[in-house]
């Protein structure tokens, strides 16, 4: 009859070479991956070669755009609310306040609505 300390090293054991398994495993199965990725792409721009595809034939309406450019900001232009006397400049109230106002008070820099 096994002592528990006994059993608890065979486990031990036992645990060590199975994470030795699975990592080899996963090695493996990462450079399978790989290797078929690029067995794929490769296949993948064979096609679009012979048939002449674009982004646009591939994905859907209004995806491709965004794939292919940078999608335009879907921000609001926010009409002026501080202006300059001396320099004419404006500011809009948000980010960061420019120099020409800065540490001043604003309300004397205020456009009338």
């Amino acid at each position: 009859m096994s002592s528990y300390k006994e059993i608890q090293v065979k486990i031990l054991e036992r645990q060590k070479i199975a994470d030795e398994e699975i990592a080899a495993l996963k090695q493996q199965a990462a450079s399978l991956k790989a290797a078929e990725i690029q067995g794929a792409v490769q296949k993948i721009q064979a096609i679009i070669e012979e048939y002449e595809l674009t982004p646009a034939d591939i994905f859907p309406q209004g995806r491709a755009k965004n794939l292919i450019s940078k999608p335009e900001a879907k921000t609001k232009k926010v009409p002026p609310q501080f202006k300059d006397p001396e320099s004419g400049a404006t500011w809009s109230g948000r980010g960061l306040a420019p120099k020409w106002i800065k540490g001043k008070d604003y309300a004397a820099f205020k456009i009338a609505q």
